[in-house]
Protein backbone atom coordinates (compact mmCIF):
# COMPACT_ATOMS: atom_id res chain seq x y z
CA UNK A 1 0.00 0.00 0.00
CA UNK A 2 1.47 3.31 -1.03
CA UNK A 3 1.93 6.04 1.54
CA UNK A 4 -1.19 8.22 1.46
CA UNK A 5 0.65 10.93 3.38
CA UNK A 6 2.17 12.01 0.05
CA UNK A 7 -1.20 13.04 -1.37
CA UNK A 8 -1.27 16.72 -2.25
CA UNK A 9 -3.87 19.18 -3.48
CA UNK A 10 -3.43 22.40 -5.46
CA UNK A 11 -5.87 24.86 -6.97
CA UNK A 12 -5.62 26.71 -10.22
CA UNK A 13 -7.37 29.47 -12.11
CA UNK A 14 -10.70 27.93 -13.14
CA UNK A 15 -10.80 29.94 -16.38
CA UNK A 16 -7.18 29.25 -17.35
CA UNK A 17 -6.27 25.87 -15.78
CA UNK A 18 -2.79 26.01 -17.26
CA UNK A 19 -1.95 28.96 -15.00
CA UNK A 20 0.21 28.51 -11.93
CA UNK A 21 -1.64 28.03 -8.65
CA UNK A 22 -3.43 31.07 -7.31
CA UNK A 23 -1.61 32.91 -4.55
CA UNK A 24 -3.78 33.61 -1.55
CA UNK A 25 -1.77 34.95 1.37
CA UNK A 26 -1.71 32.82 4.52
CA UNK A 27 -3.14 29.92 2.54
CA UNK A 28 -0.65 27.22 1.46
CA UNK A 29 -0.80 26.04 -2.12
CA UNK A 30 -0.18 23.20 -2.84
CA UNK A 31 -1.15 21.56 0.46
CA UNK A 32 -0.27 18.14 1.82
CA UNK A 33 -2.97 15.90 3.21
CA UNK A 34 -3.26 15.67 7.00
CA UNK A 35 -5.29 13.86 9.59
CA UNK A 36 -5.48 10.20 10.55
CA UNK A 37 -7.80 9.30 7.69
CA UNK A 38 -5.66 11.10 5.11
CA UNK A 39 -8.79 12.94 3.85
CA UNK A 40 -8.25 16.40 5.39
CA UNK A 41 -6.46 19.34 3.81
CA UNK A 42 -5.94 22.23 6.22
CA UNK A 43 -5.98 25.41 4.17
CA UNK A 44 -5.48 27.75 7.11
CA UNK A 45 -7.19 31.14 7.22
CA UNK A 46 -7.24 32.80 3.77
CA UNK A 47 -6.68 36.51 3.45
CA UNK A 48 -6.04 39.01 0.70
CA UNK A 49 -2.41 39.56 -0.29
CA UNK A 50 -0.34 42.54 0.61
CA UNK A 51 2.99 41.17 -0.67
CA UNK A 52 3.27 38.18 -2.96
CA UNK A 53 5.46 35.79 -0.99
CA UNK A 54 4.46 32.41 -2.41
CA UNK A 55 7.08 31.41 -5.00
CA UNK A 56 4.52 29.31 -6.85
CA UNK A 57 2.16 32.27 -7.35
CA UNK A 58 2.40 34.95 -9.99
CA UNK A 59 -0.57 37.23 -9.22
CA UNK A 60 -2.45 38.19 -6.06
CA UNK A 61 -5.16 35.77 -5.21
CA UNK A 62 -8.72 37.05 -5.13
CA UNK A 63 -12.00 35.45 -4.06
CA UNK A 64 -13.77 33.29 -6.60
CA UNK A 65 -14.04 29.73 -7.92
CA UNK A 66 -10.74 27.87 -8.16
CA UNK A 67 -10.09 24.51 -9.80
CA UNK A 68 -8.86 21.89 -7.28
CA UNK A 69 -6.34 19.42 -8.73
CA UNK A 70 -4.98 16.34 -6.89
CA UNK A 71 -1.83 14.30 -7.13
CA UNK A 72 -0.65 11.16 -5.35
CA UNK A 73 3.03 12.01 -4.98
CA UNK A 74 3.80 15.04 -7.16
CA UNK A 75 7.20 16.34 -8.13
CA UNK A 76 7.88 20.03 -8.52
CA UNK A 77 6.27 19.80 -11.96
CA UNK A 78 2.78 21.29 -11.72
CA UNK A 79 1.64 18.99 -14.52
CA UNK A 80 1.62 16.18 -11.95
CA UNK A 81 -1.61 17.67 -10.55
CA UNK A 82 -3.66 16.02 -13.27
CA UNK A 83 -6.73 14.81 -11.39
CA UNK A 84 -9.65 17.26 -11.08
CA UNK A 85 -11.00 17.11 -7.54
CA UNK A 86 -13.70 19.79 -7.77
CA UNK A 87 -14.14 23.50 -7.17
CA UNK A 88 -12.76 25.49 -4.28
CA UNK A 89 -14.91 28.54 -3.62
CA UNK A 90 -13.30 31.39 -1.70
CA UNK A 91 -15.80 34.06 -0.69
CA UNK A 92 -15.04 37.60 0.41
CA UNK A 93 -14.01 41.06 -0.82
CA UNK A 94 -11.62 41.87 -3.61
CA UNK A 95 -8.59 44.03 -2.85
CA UNK A 96 -9.66 47.64 -3.48
CA UNK A 97 -9.34 51.25 -2.42
CA UNK A 98 -12.31 52.82 -0.64
CA UNK A 99 -13.25 56.31 0.46
CA UNK A 100 -15.91 58.51 2.05
CA UNK A 101 -16.44 62.26 2.39
CA UNK A 102 -17.07 64.30 5.52
CA UNK A 103 -20.67 65.42 5.85
CA UNK A 104 -21.99 62.71 3.50
CA UNK A 105 -23.45 59.30 4.26
CA UNK A 106 -20.43 56.98 4.38
CA UNK A 107 -21.77 54.10 2.29
CA UNK A 108 -18.87 51.92 1.18
CA UNK A 109 -19.56 49.54 -1.71
CA UNK A 110 -17.24 46.56 -1.41
CA UNK A 111 -16.89 44.41 -4.49
CA UNK A 112 -16.05 40.75 -4.15
CA UNK A 113 -17.22 37.18 -4.60
CA UNK A 114 -20.25 36.43 -2.44
CA UNK A 115 -21.85 33.59 -4.43
CA UNK A 116 -22.64 30.16 -3.03
CA UNK A 117 -23.25 26.71 -4.53
CA UNK A 118 -26.82 26.03 -5.61
CA UNK A 119 -27.05 22.84 -3.56
CA UNK A 120 -25.22 24.19 -0.50
CA UNK A 121 -26.98 23.59 2.83
CA UNK A 122 -27.34 25.55 4.94
CA UNK A 123 -27.14 28.50 2.53
CA UNK A 124 -24.27 30.75 3.63
CA UNK A 125 -25.07 34.40 4.10
CA UNK A 126 -23.19 37.68 4.34
CA UNK A 127 -25.78 39.19 6.68
CA UNK A 128 -23.33 39.08 9.57
CA UNK A 129 -20.32 40.41 7.71
CA UNK A 130 -18.94 43.77 8.81
CA UNK A 131 -16.16 46.21 7.98
CA UNK A 132 -13.86 48.26 10.14
CA UNK A 133 -11.68 51.33 9.44
CA UNK A 134 -8.39 51.58 11.30
CA UNK A 135 -5.08 53.47 10.97
CA UNK A 136 -2.80 52.41 8.14
CA UNK A 137 0.08 51.60 10.50
CA UNK A 138 -2.05 49.00 12.33
CA UNK A 139 -2.58 45.51 10.93
CA UNK A 140 -5.99 44.02 10.33
CA UNK A 141 -6.40 41.17 12.80
CA UNK A 142 -4.61 42.98 15.63
CA UNK A 143 -6.33 44.42 18.66
CA UNK A 144 -7.08 48.12 18.28
CA UNK A 145 -5.53 50.69 20.58
CA UNK A 146 -8.80 52.65 20.95
CA UNK A 147 -12.51 52.18 20.37
CA UNK A 148 -13.06 55.80 19.32
CA UNK A 149 -14.20 56.27 15.73
CA UNK A 150 -11.69 58.23 13.64
CA UNK A 151 -14.38 60.81 12.77
CA UNK A 152 -17.17 62.25 14.91
CA UNK A 153 -20.51 60.78 13.83
CA UNK A 154 -19.00 57.73 12.14
CA UNK A 155 -20.18 54.27 13.17
CA UNK A 156 -17.04 52.12 13.32
CA UNK A 157 -17.09 49.18 12.91
CA UNK A 158 -20.21 49.44 10.81
CA UNK A 159 -23.28 47.31 11.57
CA UNK A 160 -24.04 44.27 9.40
CA UNK A 161 -25.47 45.16 5.98
CA UNK A 162 -29.19 45.21 5.28
CA UNK A 163 -30.49 42.43 3.04
CA UNK A 164 -31.13 44.84 0.19
CA UNK A 165 -27.47 45.91 0.34
CA UNK A 166 -26.15 42.39 -0.34
CA UNK A 167 -25.59 41.16 -3.90
CA UNK A 168 -23.51 38.37 -5.40
CA UNK A 169 -20.64 40.70 -6.31
CA UNK A 170 -21.22 43.77 -4.12
CA UNK A 171 -22.05 44.53 -0.51
CA UNK A 172 -22.65 48.08 0.74
CA UNK A 173 -21.61 48.86 4.31
CA UNK A 174 -23.12 51.86 6.11
CA UNK A 175 -20.73 53.74 8.41
CA UNK A 176 -23.15 56.65 8.97
CA UNK A 177 -21.88 60.24 8.59
CA UNK A 178 -18.56 61.60 9.81
CA UNK A 179 -18.75 65.35 10.35
CA UNK A 180 -15.59 66.30 12.26
CA UNK A 181 -11.87 65.52 12.58
CA UNK A 182 -9.34 65.91 9.83
CA UNK A 183 -9.61 64.16 6.47
CA UNK A 184 -6.88 61.61 5.90
CA UNK A 185 -5.35 59.13 3.48
CA UNK A 186 -3.75 57.17 6.33
CA UNK A 187 -6.39 54.49 7.00
CA UNK A 188 -7.29 51.02 5.80
CA UNK A 189 -10.47 48.98 5.58
CA UNK A 190 -10.62 45.60 7.33
CA UNK A 191 -13.32 42.96 6.82
CA UNK A 192 -14.77 40.03 8.73
CA UNK A 193 -17.25 37.38 7.61
CA UNK A 194 -19.06 36.98 10.92
CA UNK A 195 -17.40 38.85 13.78
CA UNK A 196 -18.81 38.78 17.28
CA UNK A 197 -21.54 41.33 17.90
CA UNK A 198 -20.71 44.44 19.86
CA UNK A 199 -17.64 46.60 20.08
CA UNK A 200 -14.55 45.96 22.16
CA UNK A 201 -10.76 45.99 21.91
CA UNK A 202 -10.72 42.20 21.73
CA UNK A 203 -13.39 42.00 19.01
CA UNK A 204 -11.46 44.38 16.78
CA UNK A 205 -8.95 41.57 16.18
CA UNK A 206 -11.61 39.53 14.37
CA UNK A 207 -11.42 41.85 11.34
CA UNK A 208 -8.53 39.98 9.75
CA UNK A 209 -8.96 40.64 6.02
CA UNK A 210 -7.24 43.75 4.66
CA UNK A 211 -9.44 45.08 1.89
CA UNK A 212 -7.20 48.05 1.06
CA UNK A 213 -6.60 51.71 1.80
CA UNK A 214 -9.37 53.99 3.03
CA UNK A 215 -9.48 57.75 2.47
CA UNK A 216 -11.71 60.27 4.21
CA UNK A 217 -12.11 63.23 1.90
CA UNK A 218 -13.13 66.72 2.91
CA UNK A 219 -11.80 70.01 4.30
CA UNK A 220 -9.48 70.44 7.24
CA UNK A 221 -11.04 71.97 10.32
CA UNK A 222 -9.81 74.95 12.35
CA UNK A 223 -9.41 77.18 9.32
CA UNK A 224 -10.00 80.94 9.33
CA UNK A 225 -11.04 83.35 6.61
CA UNK A 226 -11.56 87.10 6.63
CA UNK A 227 -12.93 89.59 4.12
CA UNK A 228 -12.99 93.38 4.02
CA UNK A 229 -15.97 95.50 3.17
CA UNK A 230 -15.66 97.05 -0.24
CA UNK A 231 -13.29 94.39 -1.59
CA UNK A 232 -14.02 91.12 -3.43
CA UNK A 233 -14.46 88.35 -0.88
CA UNK A 234 -12.71 85.16 -1.95
CA UNK A 235 -12.37 82.34 0.57
CA UNK A 236 -9.78 79.61 0.01
CA UNK A 237 -9.78 76.41 2.05
CA UNK A 238 -7.56 73.33 2.24
CA UNK A 239 -8.49 69.68 2.32
CA UNK A 240 -8.26 66.26 0.68
CA UNK A 241 -10.29 65.13 -2.29
CA UNK A 242 -12.17 68.41 -2.73
CA UNK A 243 -14.63 68.33 -5.65
CA UNK A 244 -16.49 70.67 -8.02
CA UNK A 245 -19.77 69.89 -6.23
CA UNK A 246 -18.56 71.41 -2.93
CA UNK A 247 -20.44 74.31 -1.32
CA UNK A 248 -19.81 76.80 1.47
CA UNK A 249 -22.31 78.48 3.79
CA UNK A 250 -21.54 81.35 6.18
CA UNK A 251 -23.65 81.30 9.35
CA UNK A 252 -23.92 83.31 12.54
CA UNK A 253 -22.74 81.68 15.75
CA UNK A 254 -25.87 83.04 17.44
CA UNK A 255 -28.08 80.59 15.56
CA UNK A 256 -27.84 76.82 15.38
CA UNK A 257 -24.50 75.12 14.60
CA UNK A 258 -23.49 73.89 11.17
CA UNK A 259 -26.07 71.46 9.84
CA UNK A 260 -28.80 72.34 12.36
CA UNK A 261 -32.36 72.42 11.00
CA UNK A 262 -35.84 72.43 12.61
CA UNK A 263 -37.02 71.17 15.01
CA UNK A 264 -33.56 72.06 16.40
CA UNK A 265 -32.42 75.68 16.41
CA UNK A 266 -31.84 76.40 12.71
CA UNK A 267 -28.72 77.92 11.21
CA UNK A 268 -28.76 81.69 10.57
CA UNK A 269 -27.06 82.42 7.27
CA UNK A 270 -25.12 85.65 6.80
CA UNK A 271 -27.54 87.88 4.88
CA UNK A 272 -25.96 91.00 3.43
CA UNK A 273 -26.35 92.67 0.04
CA UNK A 274 -23.62 91.83 -2.42
CA UNK A 275 -22.71 88.40 -1.11
CA UNK A 276 -23.81 85.01 -2.50
CA UNK A 277 -24.43 82.70 0.43
CA UNK A 278 -24.29 79.70 0.14
CA UNK A 279 -21.78 79.49 -2.68
CA UNK A 280 -20.71 76.74 -5.10
CA UNK A 281 -16.95 76.24 -5.32
CA UNK A 282 -15.05 77.60 -8.30
CA UNK A 283 -14.47 74.64 -10.61
CA UNK A 284 -10.72 74.66 -11.19
CA UNK A 285 -7.74 72.39 -10.63
CA UNK A 286 -8.00 72.61 -6.82
CA UNK A 287 -11.74 73.06 -6.11
CA UNK A 288 -10.93 75.09 -3.00
CA UNK A 289 -11.90 78.66 -3.87
CA UNK A 290 -15.22 80.39 -3.17
CA UNK A 291 -15.92 83.79 -4.73
CA UNK A 292 -18.53 85.10 -2.29
CA UNK A 293 -19.06 88.54 -3.82
CA UNK A 294 -18.55 92.06 -2.47
CA UNK A 295 -20.29 93.67 0.51
CA UNK A 296 -20.27 97.46 0.65
CA UNK A 297 -22.51 98.12 3.66
CA UNK A 298 -21.45 96.89 7.07
CA UNK A 299 -24.73 97.30 8.89
CA UNK A 300 -26.01 100.09 11.07
CA UNK A 301 -23.77 101.43 13.82
CA UNK A 302 -26.62 101.37 16.34
CA UNK A 303 -27.83 97.89 15.34
CA UNK A 304 -24.53 96.13 14.86
CA UNK A 305 -22.23 97.57 17.52
CA UNK A 306 -23.77 95.33 20.17
CA UNK A 307 -22.76 92.24 22.16
CA UNK A 308 -24.59 89.81 19.84
CA UNK A 309 -24.80 91.33 16.35
CA UNK A 310 -27.26 89.95 13.85
CA UNK A 311 -26.54 88.11 10.64
CA UNK A 312 -26.93 91.41 8.73
CA UNK A 313 -23.84 92.94 10.37
CA UNK A 314 -20.12 92.87 9.93
CA UNK A 315 -18.46 90.95 12.73
CA UNK A 316 -16.33 88.10 13.97
CA UNK A 317 -19.36 85.97 14.83
CA UNK A 318 -19.53 83.85 11.69
CA UNK A 319 -18.73 80.18 11.01
CA UNK A 320 -17.73 78.39 7.80
CA UNK A 321 -20.04 75.45 7.09
CA UNK A 322 -19.12 73.07 4.26
CA UNK A 323 -21.04 70.50 2.24
CA UNK A 324 -19.79 68.03 -0.34
CA UNK A 325 -22.84 68.93 -2.43
CA UNK A 326 -24.31 65.50 -3.21
CA UNK A 327 -26.51 64.30 -0.33
CA UNK A 328 -29.46 66.42 0.81
CA UNK A 329 -31.27 66.72 4.14
CA UNK A 330 -34.96 66.43 4.98
CA UNK A 331 -35.51 70.00 3.76
CA UNK A 332 -34.16 69.03 0.32
CA UNK A 333 -31.13 71.21 0.87
CA UNK A 334 -27.45 70.43 1.23
CA UNK A 335 -26.74 69.66 4.90
CA UNK A 336 -23.66 71.88 5.52
CA UNK A 337 -22.74 69.74 8.54
CA UNK A 338 -18.96 70.26 8.54
CA UNK A 339 -17.80 73.25 10.59
CA UNK A 340 -14.40 74.12 9.16
CA UNK A 341 -13.64 77.29 11.12
CA UNK A 342 -14.31 80.97 11.68
CA UNK A 343 -15.10 83.81 9.31
CA UNK A 344 -14.68 87.54 9.91
CA UNK A 345 -16.32 90.26 7.81
CA UNK A 346 -14.62 93.49 8.79
CA UNK A 347 -14.69 97.18 7.96
CA UNK A 348 -16.64 100.26 9.00
CA UNK A 349 -20.14 100.41 10.48
CA UNK A 350 -22.68 102.36 8.46
CA UNK A 351 -25.31 105.04 9.14
CA UNK A 352 -22.82 106.88 11.36
CA UNK A 353 -23.06 110.67 11.12
CA UNK A 354 -19.95 112.88 11.08
CA UNK A 355 -19.93 116.65 11.57
CA UNK A 356 -17.22 119.21 10.91
CA UNK A 357 -17.40 123.00 11.17
CA UNK A 358 -16.19 125.53 8.67
CA UNK A 359 -13.09 127.28 10.00
CA UNK A 360 -12.42 124.65 12.69
CA UNK A 361 -10.14 121.65 12.82
CA UNK A 362 -11.92 118.67 11.24
CA UNK A 363 -11.05 115.47 13.15
CA UNK A 364 -13.34 112.55 13.88
CA UNK A 365 -13.52 108.84 14.73
CA UNK A 366 -15.37 106.12 12.90
CA UNK A 367 -16.05 102.66 14.31
CA UNK A 368 -15.78 99.16 12.94
CA UNK A 369 -13.58 96.05 12.97
CA UNK A 370 -9.99 95.30 12.05
CA UNK A 371 -9.03 98.83 11.07
CA UNK A 372 -5.52 99.63 9.81
CA UNK A 373 -3.62 102.82 9.08
CA UNK A 374 -3.90 102.09 5.35
CA UNK A 375 -7.63 102.83 5.62
CA UNK A 376 -8.82 106.05 4.01
CA UNK A 377 -11.99 108.15 3.85
CA UNK A 378 -13.31 110.22 0.97
CA UNK A 379 -16.00 112.92 1.09
CA UNK A 380 -18.18 113.13 -2.00
CA UNK A 381 -21.18 115.19 -3.02
CA UNK A 382 -24.50 113.58 -2.12
CA UNK A 383 -25.34 113.39 -5.82
CA UNK A 384 -22.83 110.57 -6.20
CA UNK A 385 -22.54 107.13 -4.66
CA UNK A 386 -19.63 105.57 -2.84
CA UNK A 387 -17.83 103.29 -5.27
CA UNK A 388 -18.76 105.22 -8.42
CA UNK A 389 -16.10 105.06 -11.09
CA UNK A 390 -15.80 108.87 -11.10
CA UNK A 391 -17.53 110.20 -8.00
CA UNK A 392 -18.08 113.99 -7.43
CA UNK A 393 -15.31 114.57 -4.88
CA UNK A 394 -16.04 117.42 -2.47
CA UNK A 395 -13.51 120.22 -2.10
CA UNK A 396 -12.86 122.16 1.10
CA UNK A 397 -10.00 124.60 1.27
CA UNK A 398 -7.67 123.47 4.06
CA UNK A 399 -8.99 119.87 4.30
CA UNK A 400 -7.24 116.82 2.86
CA UNK A 401 -9.71 114.74 0.90
CA UNK A 402 -9.19 111.78 0.68
CA UNK A 403 -7.37 111.24 3.94
CA UNK A 404 -5.52 108.25 5.44
CA UNK A 405 -6.21 107.20 9.04
CA UNK A 406 -4.04 109.00 11.57
CA UNK A 407 -4.35 106.18 14.09
CA UNK A 408 -6.36 103.07 14.90
CA UNK A 409 -7.06 101.63 18.33
CA UNK A 410 -9.40 99.38 20.27
CA UNK A 411 -12.64 101.21 20.95
CA UNK A 412 -14.33 101.41 24.33
CA UNK A 413 -17.16 98.90 24.34
CA UNK A 414 -15.59 96.66 21.73
CA UNK A 415 -14.42 96.78 18.14
CA UNK A 416 -12.01 99.39 16.87
CA UNK A 417 -11.96 103.10 16.13
CA UNK A 418 -10.03 104.91 13.43
CA UNK A 419 -9.12 108.57 13.81
CA UNK A 420 -8.98 110.86 10.78
CA UNK A 421 -7.51 114.38 10.96
CA UNK A 422 -8.35 116.27 7.79
CA UNK A 423 -7.00 119.68 8.81
CA UNK A 424 -8.66 123.13 9.30
CA UNK A 425 -11.02 124.38 6.62
CA UNK A 426 -10.96 127.97 5.44
CA UNK A 427 -13.70 127.77 2.84
CA UNK A 428 -16.18 125.40 1.25
CA UNK A 429 -19.86 124.88 0.71
CA UNK A 430 -21.78 123.88 3.79
CA UNK A 431 -24.24 121.04 3.48
CA UNK A 432 -24.62 117.28 3.75
CA UNK A 433 -22.20 115.04 1.88
CA UNK A 434 -21.37 111.33 1.83
CA UNK A 435 -18.44 109.88 3.78
CA UNK A 436 -16.95 106.88 1.96
CA UNK A 437 -14.39 104.39 3.31
CA UNK A 438 -11.89 102.06 1.69
CA UNK A 439 -9.54 99.52 3.26
CA UNK A 440 -6.51 100.40 1.12
CA UNK A 441 -7.89 102.34 -1.83
CA UNK A 442 -5.80 103.33 -4.84
CA UNK A 443 -8.42 105.37 -6.71
CA UNK A 444 -11.79 107.01 -5.95
CA UNK A 445 -13.74 103.99 -7.21
CA UNK A 446 -12.21 101.89 -4.40
CA UNK A 447 -14.07 103.87 -1.70
CA UNK A 448 -17.08 101.58 -1.93
CA UNK A 449 -18.28 101.61 1.70
CA UNK A 450 -20.62 104.39 2.82
CA UNK A 451 -20.02 105.27 6.47
CA UNK A 452 -22.84 107.79 6.61
CA UNK A 453 -23.59 111.49 6.16
CA UNK A 454 -20.81 114.05 6.45
CA UNK A 455 -22.30 117.32 7.68
CA UNK A 456 -20.20 120.40 6.94
CA UNK A 457 -21.78 123.20 8.97
CA UNK A 458 -21.38 126.89 9.54
CA UNK A 459 -19.70 127.96 12.76
CA UNK A 460 -21.88 129.57 15.43
CA UNK A 461 -22.30 133.30 14.81
CA UNK A 462 -20.35 135.56 17.18
CA UNK A 463 -20.97 139.20 18.15
CA UNK A 464 -18.42 141.98 18.62
CA UNK A 465 -15.49 140.39 16.81
CA UNK A 466 -12.05 141.87 17.35
CA UNK A 467 -9.99 142.82 14.33
CA UNK A 468 -7.28 140.65 15.86
CA UNK A 469 -9.53 137.53 15.95
CA UNK A 470 -8.87 135.56 12.81
CA UNK A 471 -11.45 132.88 13.76
CA UNK A 472 -14.37 135.14 14.54
CA UNK A 473 -17.38 134.39 12.35
CA UNK A 474 -20.26 136.68 11.47
CA UNK A 475 -22.78 135.54 8.91
CA UNK A 476 -22.84 137.71 5.80
CA UNK A 477 -26.04 139.67 5.21
CA UNK A 478 -25.63 139.38 1.47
Amino acid sequence: CEAQSEHRLAWFDEVKPSNLPADVVKMPNPITVSGGTFETYDLGRPSLPVVIDNPLGTEPGIPGNWLMCWSHDPSSDLADYNTAAGTLQIRGPNPQETSCTLGEFCLIPVSGFFYYFDDEEPVPTMENSRAYVRPLEQNCGEEATTLDAPWVGMNNPCPPPALEDIADELITYDFDTGVANSPSISYKLCWAYSPAAGKSIEKSAEYRVTVGTFTMNGPYQGQHASCNLGAPCTIEITGIGLAPTNRLLLISQYGGPCGSIPPDVPMLALDMDGITNPRLVTNDLFDNKYDMGLVSRGGSYSTCRVAEPREICIGTHYRLCWAHGVDKNSLDDFPYQVDIGSFYLVGAFGTYSIECTLGAVCAFNIFGLDFATVNQVLIIDSRGQCGDADPPVASFEGLQNPKRASSVADAPGGGMQATFRLGRSTSGNVGTFRLCWGYNPLRPAHFKVEVGPFNFIEPPEQQGCSVWDNHCYQKSSL
